[in-house]
C-alpha cells in the first residue's frame, strides 16, 4: 500500500470529537478563499505531510510530495464544502496536522427548520455530503488520467494482489511528469478508498453510520462503532502482516481502540 493516509475529518459533531476538534488559531495559518468557501491552513498541515514524504531527501521531491497532498487534500474537502452550501449551510474548510476538516456553523440546520424538518431528506443529504470528498478526489483522478492520455502517455493498472492490491503507473511524456502523475492518482484513487471503508471517522464510516442510525436509532450508534472496530483491526493487521505499512497499521489500530473507548464511554 503506498504512502500514508491523511484523515479526512469532515462535518460529523458529537460522537467523537477528540478525532474531530479545529485546531486552534495561530499568527501562522495560511489563509485563502476559494469562492465563498474561506479556507485557513495550519502550519502543522506543511510540518506533517513533509514528515509524511517517505523519506525523501531531494528538496524538489519533497516539495512536490507537499504540493500533491495540499491539493489533493484541499479538492477533498472542497467536494463535502460544495455539497454542504449546497444544502444550506456555511462551510468553511482548514486543513492541519493529519488532514483535513470541512464544517459550518450550522446554516444547514437553520435551512432545515424555516423550510420545515424532512428526516428522510436530511439523512440522504448528510450521505451525499460524506461521500462528496472522495467522489472529488476520483475525479481529480479521473482528469489526471486525462491529461496524461491527451499529452501522449499512457496510464497502467497492474494485476491487483494481496500484497499490492494498488498498483497505478503513469508514463508521460518525462520521467518527472510521469512521478507527478503516478502520485497524484496513487493519493486521489488509494486514499479515496481507503476513507470509504466503514472505519469512523472516515467517510465510509460517517456514511455506514448514517445508515445505521437512520434504520434503528436506539442500536445504530452502537452498530456502527462495532463496525468501525471490526473493520479497523482487520485493516491494521493486513498492513502490518501483509501490506508492510507500519503507519497504516499504527493508525487502523488507533481507530479501533479510540472507537472501541468511546462506545464503552456512551450508555446505550
Amino acid at each position: 500500500m503506498p504512502g500514508p493516509l491523511l484523515l479526512d475529518r469532515g462535518e460529523f459533531r458529537g460522537v467523537f470529537p477528540v478525532f474531530l476538534s479545529e485546531p486552534a488559531q495561530t499568527a501562522y495559518d495560511l489563509r485563502f478563499r476559494i469562492g465563498s468557501i474561506p479556507v485557513r491552513v495550519h502550519p502543522l498541515f506543511w510540518l506533517i505531510t513533509a514528515l509524511m514524504s517517505g523519506g525523501n531527501v531531494s528538496p524538489l521531491l519533497m516539495i512536490t510530495w507537499i504540493g500533491i497532498c495540499f491539493v489533493s487534500i484541499l479538492i477533498h474537502e472542497l467536494g463535502h464544502a460544495v455539497f454542504m452550501r449546497r444544502y444550506g449551510q456555511q462551510p468553511r474548510i482548514v486543513l492541519y496536522g493529519m488532514g483535513g476538516l470541512a464544517t459550518s456553523d450550522g446554516g444547514g440546520w437553520a435551512r432545515t427548520k424555516l423550510v420545515g424538518f424532512n428526516a428522510r431528506r436530511r439523512w440522504i443529504e448528510q450521505v451525499i455530503i460524506f461521500a462528496a470528498g472522495p467522489g472529488a478526489g476520483f475525479l481529480l483522478a479521473f482528469a489526471v488520467v486525462v491529461v496524461v492520455f491527451a499529452a501522449g502517455g499512457s496510464v497502467m493498472w497492474l494485476r491487483p494482489t494481496l500484497q499490492n492490491p494498488f498498483s497505478i503507473v503513469a508514463i508521460a511524456i518525462s520521467p518527472e511528469f510521469s512521478i507527478l502523475a503516478t502520485q497524484l492518482l496513487l493519493v486521489n484513487i488509494v486514499w479515496g478508498v481507503m476513507n470509504l471503508l466503514p472505519v469512523l471517522p472516515l467517510d465510509g464510516g460517517r456514511i455506514a453510520s448514517t445508515l445505521l442510525v437512520e434504520r434503528d436509532p436506539y442500536r445504530g450508534p452502537e452498530r456502527a462503532q462495532w463496525l468501525s472496530v471490526v473493520v479497523a483491526v482487520v485493516v491494521a493487521v493486513f498492513a502490518f502482516q501483509v501490506w508492510k505499512q507500519t503507519y497504516m497499521a499504527f493508525l487502523f489500530g488507533y481507530l479501533a481502540v479510540m472507537n472501541y473507548l468511546a462506545m464503552r464511554q456512551r450508555p446505550w
